[in-house]
């Protein structure tokens, strides 16, 4: 039997993705519909609005991986390090083996269970391996599903701790 190729739901291409457009944001739907925002159409109070949602998103993003832990001092390095980054012409910095600092951690997380060994032993073999070992490494099938554990454990977690409410969606189906 044939497996069925899984579409996403939702891709975006930015100017830096392959096949992006200068100055515009392209959202595909799975069905094949497309959305562009080209970006000189935007009033500038919503560019300036974009461009601090997304140094918000950034920051958070990269200090994230050390709120399970409450370690506050590399919360705070990753965010002071990151807002000097943001000050030259770099976005993005070279990290162990070229992926973010989640996604390591979370590698980490998943070798050191599945090959029962201190944390701290897998961080330093991670961090001496190649980009492309890495890569390899984190596509191992068994790598991946328990990758995927921590993150949907990671999901609950943060879901539990959440003050959201699903009655703030209103979805405009009348009731």
């Amino acid at each position: 039997m044939e497996q069925a190729t899984k579409v996403p739901f939702l891709k975006k291409v930015t100017e830096f993705d392959k096949d992006g457009v200068k100055g515009e944001v392209r959202f595909i739907l799975g069905n094949e519909q497309d959305v562009i925002v080209k970006m000189e159409e935007l009033s500038a109070e919503n560019t300036y609005h974009a461009a601090v949602h997304g140094v918000s998103q950034r920051l958070g993003d990269s200090c994230s991986a050390f709120s399970k832990d409450k370690d506050y001092a590399s919360a705070y390095k990753a965010l002071t390090e990151l807002k000097d980054q943001l000050k030259t012409k770099e976005w993005n910095k070279e990290r162990e083996g070229g992926v973010g600092r989640q996604q390591v951690e979370d590698l980490i997380e998943a070798l050191s269970k599945l090959k029962k060994q201190d944390a701290e032993i897998v961080r330093a073999a991670v961090e001496k391996a190649s980009p492309e070992t890495i890569k390899k490494w984190a596509g191992n099938t068994k790598v991946a599903a328990e990758i995927l554990a921590i993150k949907q454990k990671r999901a609950n977690e943060a879901k539990k701790a959440s003050n959201d409410s699903i009655d703030d969606i209103d979805l405009g189906l009348g009731d």
